[in-house]
């Protein structure tokens, strides 16, 4: 992979400046102007790389989304088993680790948009999508390390993201972890139980197993 150019870097280091300022004032109280005061810039330099809010907003989102990412990503590639990729997969996406990783109050806001600006929900739903598919890949790749019949792992993907959702909301409300640690706990043992019950559905089933 190439070095990154300087216009790249100071993108990011201006998406970087808007993510400060949403957190502290809110999407709807961010201007170009409290964005180049955050970073001790012009105005006028923020509009050279982005023509206008809306534009950067929607690079907020794939900032959002690469933040998270980098909590796991390249720890999961540090296991030699696909059961323990699964299993520190699982504990840190339930364990809200990666959610918690951006603030809540930028996450929501972001979002919000997604209702109004076709761009974001894009960008939300390719987020989605690119969960539901590495978790499900996670899934077959344990399956297959252990001779187990192959199964669709997207309804375990899904309950894994509405799981991980509904939580994570019910804790930017609270902020009491007591309230959700057992939860979670619970949570973990649940997706272990489905998938054994779908796996041993199957075999009742008569599905062929990998070679």
């Amino acid at each position: 992979m190439g070095r990154k150019s300087k216009a790249d870097i100071r993108r990011k280091e201006i998406v970087a400046g808007c993510y400060r300022v949403v957190e502290k004032y809110g999407i709807e109280r961010t201007t170009i102007k409290k964005i180049a005061e955050e970073l001790g810039t012009a105005p006028s330099l923020i509009m050279h790389y982005f023509k206008n809010k809306d534009e950067l907003l929607v690079q907020l989102v794939d900032y959002l989304v690469e933040s998270m990412e980098t909590v796991y990503m390249p720890k999961l590639q540090q296991f030699s088993t696909a059961r323990e990729r699964l299993d520190f997969f699982i504990g840190e996406t339930i364990s809200l680790t990666v959610a918690q990783s951006v603030e809540d109050r930028v996450f929501y806001a972001c979002f919000y948009m997604s209702f109004y600006n076709p761009a974001v929900r894009k960008r939300f739903i390719a987020m989605y999508d690119l969960d539901r598919e590495r978790s499900g890949r996670i899934i077959m790749d344990y399956l297959q390390e252990e001779g187990l019949p192959i199964i669709d792992p997207e309804p375990l993907s899904m309950e894994v993201i509405a799981f991980i959702e509904g939580l994570n909301f019910v804790y930017a409300l609270y902020k009491d972890w007591n309230m959700v640690r057992d939860s979670i706990n619970r949570f973990k043992k649940l997706f272990w139980i489905s998938l054994e019950e779908q796996v041993e559905a199957a075999e009742l089933d008569g599905n062929k197993k990998p070679s």
